[in-house]
């Protein structure tokens, strides 16, 4: 298992390097003109469509991540609930607060994802 996580990682680390390199190529000056900015965006359609892609892998790295996440943190809960009972109102209000947390943290990506396209 140690080994597909450190795959894993390893796959999204080039996976944002890649991405960043990307979408800072959003605007760059025009050779020749003075001042002249132009979108690489629309005059290159290979750089519109790695975008595309580029940005699809960042929201499924993100939503499959925050799902994973959800999924440990409502396990863990419910075991905490089973051993004491007592504690079920604390229990929950952390749970809760926990994937508000992590649902924040996918629309984070959703709206740079969006800015960037």
């Amino acid at each position: 298992m140690e080994k597909r996580t450190a795959l894993f990682i390893l796959l999204a680390l080039a996976i944002m390097l890649f991405s960043s390199t990307l979408f800072a190529e959003g605007t760059t000056t025009a050779t020749g003109t003075t001042g002249a900015s132009v979108d690489l965006k629309k005059t290159n359609p290979e750089v519109a469509k790695w975008a595309v892609i580029i940005a699809g892998i960042a929201m499924t790295i993100a939503s499959s991540v925050g799902a994973l996440a959800q999924a440990v943190a409502v396990r863990q809960a419910c075991k905490g609930i089973a051993r004491n009972p007592a504690a079920t109102k604390d229990i929950r209000g952390a749970l809760i607060i926990g994937l508000v947390l992590i649902e924040s943290l996918i629309l984070y990506t959703l709206v740079v994802v969006f800015v960037n396209l």
